[in-house]
């Protein structure tokens, strides 16, 4: 591997940190935050949340008892915010 040595002059160096901070700027303008009630759940995170296993977790969903997870392709995945709503309920 051969490393290449680049030197720079202060004002080279300045606008190399003003263009990074014009990026981070636009990034962030166009990609929101994910928040943490916006995070999507596997069964397992459900489960050690709730301290249920899957079973009662599916039979209560059957009843209607519980958050209905969202289908992403064949798998299934729950919002955090339902699952801490569903708990404040409780």
């Amino acid at each position: 591997m051969n490393i290449i040595e680049v030197s720079l002059n202060k004002a080279t160096l300045k606008q190399i940190e003003n263009l990074e901070l014009m990026v981070h700027d636009i990034n962030s303008k166009i990609t929101p935050p994910v928040s943490d009630h916006d995070r999507f759940l596997k069964i397992e995170d459900v489960s050690n949340i709730i301290n249920f296993g899957r079973k009662w977790i599916y039979e209560e969903i059957q009843k209607g008892n519980f958050p209905k997870p969202i289908k992403l392709g064949t798998s299934s995945r729950w919002k955090l915010s339902e699952i801490k709503s569903w708990m404040e309920k409780q």
